[in-house]
């Protein structure tokens, strides 16, 4: 049998090392990193789950308030009440009336003493998603002119706003988009460009109704290009709004009842203070307020004004120009107005 070899490791005499006294071991690095790791790994873990629940909760949110709109105009009809504050100005009356959301109308109406008057009046407005009818006063001259717009109309008793597009667009007509975002159609549609930061801020009742209350921003461009405001015809006035306002966004709170529904929405506008200040330096800042209730709840019938009784608002401008120049202008020489026809549902 051959000789086996041992792998016993021995001095240069042949003989096996003697034995340290005392050993001191040293920890299995393992021992000591194991934890660590560990605790690193769940403190990682955690921040990561947290961080992922925490966007996942923003979309959730976001996509709750986006298709809100769309929500609001199946609920076909409601009331409607519209307040807004003014920077500088106060808050302004209350407008209140209906809306018929499948067919894109809402009429509206506020007591107020028009500039200048002492006397209260109540005025009435008709909006389409695109068009906003004003009344004229009958019994009302605004100051300068010697008689009420009516009479120097031709017995006209509407005014009709209407976009601007083009290579001058809204920021030729600062009057058309001071009116039209008090516009409930206008108002749903901000909802398609809600955008970050956005926060669940719980629950609350609003009247009678219990409600989700969330915070955002709406990102107008983005607005415009959703299919609400593609479908009610404003992706063109909103595209144009936003490069008059000059700002990326502007924030918003919205409450949704249990059906997504919108009972109560903010925005909250602050108008440029440029080459446009002349235009809106009255309105530095505007805040609206919509609310609608009692869905699906009868109302009565909406129509825009007939073609006839309607001035659209180059002649109203022209009609107080030449009035207050003591030269009456021909009310025939514009246009006549198109009737607007609801887009909304």
């Amino acid at each position: 049998m051959s000789e086996m070899v041992s792998t016993t490791r021995r001095d240069s005499t042949g003989s096996r090392p003697a034995a340290p006294s005392s050993i001191t071991p040293l920890p299995p690095a393992g021992r000591v990193l194991a934890p660590v790791l560990l605790a690193v790994t769940v403190s990682l873990l955690a921040a990561a789950c947290t961080s992922t629940g925490a966007i996942s909760n923003a979309a959730k949110y976001l996509s709750h308030i986006r298709h809100a709109g769309a929500a609001t105009i199946a609920g076909s009809t409601a009331g409607v009440a519209l307040q807004v504050s003014i920077g500088g100005s106060g808050t302004l009356p209350i407008d209140q009336g209906e809306i018929d959301l499948a067919h894109g109308l809402t009429s509206i109406a506020a007591v107020a003493k028009p500039p200048g008057s002492s006397t209260p009046a109540t005025i009435r407005g008709v909006d389409t998603p695109t068009v906003i009818y004003q009344e004229l006063l009958s019994n009302y001259a605004p100051k300068g002119l010697k008689q009420p717009l009516p009479a120097l109309l031709g017995g006209k008793t509407w005014e009709q706003l209407t976009s601007t597009l083009g290579s001058s667009g809204i920021q030729g007509n600062a009057q058309y988009f001071n009116s039209e975002i008090y516009n409930p159609f206008w108002l749903l549609s901000t909802l398609g460009g809600a955008s970050a930061p956005v926060k669940d801020l719980g629950s609350s009742t609003v009247g009678t109704v219990s409600a989700t209350h969330y915070s955002f921003r709406v990102n107008l461009q983005a607005a415009a290009a959703s299919s609400q405001a593609v479908k009610a015809g404003l992706g063109p006035i909103m595209s144009d709004e936003a490069a008059f306002l000059g700002v990326a966004t502007f924030p918003a709170q919205v409450w949704l009842d249990n059906q997504g529904r919108v009972v109560q929405l903010f925005v909250t506008l602050t108008f440029p203070s440029s080459k446009y200040e002349t235009a809106v330096k009255t309105r530095p800042a505007a805040t609206v307020e919509l609310i609608l209730s009692g869905y699906g709840s009868p109302i009565s019938p909406i129509s825009v004004p007939p073609a006839s009784s309607v001035a659209t608002a180059q002649q109203v401008n022209q009609v107080e120009a030449a009035a207050q120049s003591a030269t009456p202008p021909s009310t025939t020489s514009s246009s006549s107005p198109s009737p607007g026809t609801g887009s909304g549902g």
